[in-house]
């Protein structure tokens, strides 16, 4: 490799270097930037000196957005000081003392609120078994499980049942399997492996406690939300729907195949009613006439009284159906086997969870440009992360499609015309 006289551009060296390969002479040009943030050198080699020239103009253009990046967010800063009390500035000098460089102040102020202010706010353990112990019911459960699972519960409730679930600590878990409370009749300690049955549920429910953000991380596994989320287990992600196209085959499916599914199938994907609480709908909660599904509290997943408008192909799909009183879904196990038959028909292999809910969210937003309205019929008490999450998902056309799919009649024709339900 041979050097060849240098240009100087902006302030940088351009060094060229002649090389041969395979008998072929080829010239690269060297540019060398200085170093990162982190110390790190940065040379980078061009086929071209007007590559090179490209390059360094792009640097600098991308050091002058920096700097006035930088001057605006020191200016940021400086008004933030101007607000704050000498006990203010003299608290965050201590808070940064003590965590010696371990992690920033938002850091620690961001884990304290996690762990001492949970984002579906404070739920005693006795309120978060009876949240699970009617889910397991809804999922089908068999009895003598579901006697299990209350039996070992009722007795960690009897222990820690008026106290907020996320101040247990793994410490408290551990004493009390260890305890009277977990004794047998005669006084006698339980043995290891009953022991370890104990601590497996009452880990299910620290980690159903989780998925209902009633805490941070599960004191037992060390499964947090952070870790939950960077595995794609978290809800509160970036979530996942099916196509337009799935939504019409399954549907198509149901009505073929099981038309018993297309009631709660229609009011998963154009309601977007959980799949828990969809299980436990009744007939008595949709009013047709009045185009309303009301989730009454003691299905609803924050407790909380959603009202959902039905949209008109809702109206179509449900109209045929309509009952005065009883369950929408199949019961128990009923509507697993019968789910999955439909979407086997359907030829859907992978299904996200949520899907149906999912999809309701982002072809509402898409349909309404209204996070406030959307946010509403979700029941969800903000609009944090739904309008970018949910629309970046599809396209108005995908929106316009999928509020238009309808039952069709014998013949295989979409019927557009208006379902009447009055």
């Amino acid at each position: 490799m041979a050097t060849i006289p240098s240009n100087e551009y902006e302030g940088y060296t351009i060094r060229r270097q002649k090389t041969t390969v395979k008998g072929h002479e080829y010239t690269r040009h060297a540019v060398d930037f200085g170093t990162d943030s982190h110390g790190k050198r940065l040379r980078r080699t061009f086929t071209t000196e007007v590559k090179a020239k490209a390059a360094i103009r792009e640097h600098q253009d991308r050091q002058k957005a920096d700097k006035a990046k930088q001057a605006i967010l020191q200016r940021k800063i400086g008004e933030k000081a101007d607000h704050l009390g000498t006990d203010d500035l003299l608290d965050a000098a201590m808070g940064l003392q003590l965590l010696k460089g371990s992690a920033t102040l938002t850091d620690a102020a961001r884990y304290y609120m996690n762990h001492t202010r949970p984002p579906s706010g404070k739920q005693t353990v006795k309120g978060v078994i009876a949240e699970y112990m009617a889910e397991a019911e809804a999922d089908g459960l068999r009895p003598a499980s579901l006697q299990d699972l209350q039996n070992r519960l009722g007795r960690f409730s009897a222990a820690f049942g008026s106290k907020p679930i996320h101040e247990i600590a793994k410490g408290d878990v551990h004493d009390w399997s260890r305890s009277k409370h977990t004794a047998k009749q005669n006084g006698e300690p339980i043995s290891g492996l009953t022991r370890k049955h104990y601590l497996t549920v009452v880990g299910g429910l620290f980690n159903f406690a989780l998925e209902q953000s009633y805490i941070a991380d599960n004191p037992l596994t060390k499964k947090s939300r952070r870790r939950r989320k960077q595995h794609g287990m978290e809800d509160e992600g970036m979530p996942e729907i099916i196509t337009v196209a799935m939504v019409e085959a399954i549907m198509g499916s149901a009505q073929e195949h099981d038309p018993s599914m297309i009631p709660p199938l229609a009011v998963g994907f154009f309601a977007g009613v959980r799949t828990n609480e969809l299980r436990q709908l009744d007939w008595s909660n949709i009013n047709l006439a009045d185009r309303r599904i009301t989730i009454s509290p003691s299905i609803a997943k924050k407790r909380s009284v959603p009202h959902i408008d039905i949209a008109d192909n809702l109206a179509a799909w449900l109209a045929p159906y309509r009952q005065a009183a009883g369950p929408v879904a199949p019961i128990g196990w009923a509507w697993r086997y019968r789910f999955d038959k439909v979407r086997e028909k359907a030829k859907i292999a992978r299904w996200p969870h949520n899907a149906m809910r999912h999809c309701y969210a982002t072809f509402y937003l898409l349909k309404t440009d209204d996070a406030n309205k959307t946010a509403l019929q979700l029941g969800h008490r903000d609009t944090s992360l739904l309008f970018n999450h949910y629309r970046a998902l599809a396209t108005r056309e995908d929106a316009k499609r999928f509020w238009a799919i309808r039952p069709k009649d014998k013949t295989g024709v979409i019927r557009f015309a208006e379902a009447k339900v009055g």
